[in-house]
C-alpha cells in the first residue's frame, strides 16, 4: 500500500469518526422528538440476553453525596443510584432498568434526590421523591443535560448542557414553574461543573477549563514540544 493510499485511508477514517459522533448526537436529539412514542430505552434490541448476578463491595469513579441529616449516603455504581446508611451495611437500589443514572445530589431538606439519567432517551436531570419513590424529569431538553447542583434555598438546580454543535452551556432550572435561565454559554468542549451559589453576594461560582487542551504527550509544556 502506497503512502498516498495510507493518507487517503487516514483522512477517510477521520471523517468517518466525526460523522459517527455527529450522528450519535443527532440520534439523542431525535429520540425526544419523532421517535419518543415508538422507542423506549427499556426495550432491548438484542436477541440474546445475559443476566449477571454478583456482589459489589467497592467501586471506582463513583459520585457520592451525604444526606443533610448525615444519616445516609447516595452514590452511583454501574449506571444506577444506590442509598445506604452512612454507618455502612447493605445498599438499596433507587433506580433500575436499562437507563444510565449518575451524579446523585440531595436537596437541602433531604426530601429530593437529583441525578442525571438517560431514561428519557438522552441525558436529563431527574428528581426522585424519597418518600413516594416517584420520578420527575426536571429539564426535558433536546440537548443532553448533566451534573446537577442545588441552589442554596433548594428552589432551583444548576446543570450543564451539550448541544449538537458540541457547545456547552450552564443553566439554572426552577423546580416550580419549569422556567430555565441561561447562565453561561460557551463554545469550547469543556463542561461547566460544581456550581455553587452565594446568594448574599449574588454570585454563582462554577468550574471550567477555559483554555485549549494541551497536545497529547506534552501536558506541562507551552508550547508543547516532543
Amino acid at each position: 500500500m502506497t503512502r498516498h493510499m495510507l493518507f487517503k485511508l487516514a483522512v477517510a477514517l477521520s471523517f468517518s469518526c466525526l460523522a459517527y459522533a455527529g450522528d450519535k448526537l443527532q440520534q439523542n436529539s431525535a429520540v425526544k422528538s419523532t421517535d419518543a412514542e415508538q422507542w423506549s430505552i427499556e426495550e432491548s434490541k438484542s436477541a440474546d440476553k445475559v443476566n449477571l448476578d454478583f456482589v459489589a463491595k467497592e467501586g471506582t469513579r463513583i459520585s457520592v453525596d451525604v444526606s443533610p441529616d448525615g444519616e445516609f449516603i447516595a452514590f452511583d455504581l454501574l449506571g444506577h443510584i444506590y442509598q445506604m446508611s452512612i454507618k455502612g451495611g447493605e445498599a438499596k437500589a433507587l433506580t433500575s432498568g436499562r437507563s444510565w443514572n449518575i451524579n446523585p445530589r440531595y436537596s437541602a431538606d433531604g426530601k429530593t434526590l437529583a441525578f442525571t439519567s438517560d431514561r428519557s432517551g438522552s441525558e436529563d436531570i431527574w428528581l426522585l421523591d424519597r418518600d413516594s419513590g416517584e420520578f420527575e424529569n426536571l429539564t426535558d431538553m433536546p440537548e443532553a443535560v448533566f451534573s446537577p447542583r442545588w441552589s442554596a434555598d433548594g428552589s432551583a438546580i444548576y446543570a450543564s448542557s451539550l448541544d449538537l454543535g458540541v457547545k456547552l452551556s450552564g443553566w439554572r432550572f426552577k423546580l416550580r414553574g419549569g422556567k430555565k435561565q441561561l447562565i453561561e454559554p460557551k463554545e469550547i468542549f469543556q463542561p461547566l461543573a460544581r456550581f455553587t451559589e452565594y446568594p448574599d453576594k449574588q454570585l454563582v461560582l462554577f468550574e471550567q477549563l477555559d483554555d485549549k487542551l494541551y497536545q497529547g504527550g506534552c501536558p506541562y509544556q507551552k508550547p508543547c514540544t516532543p
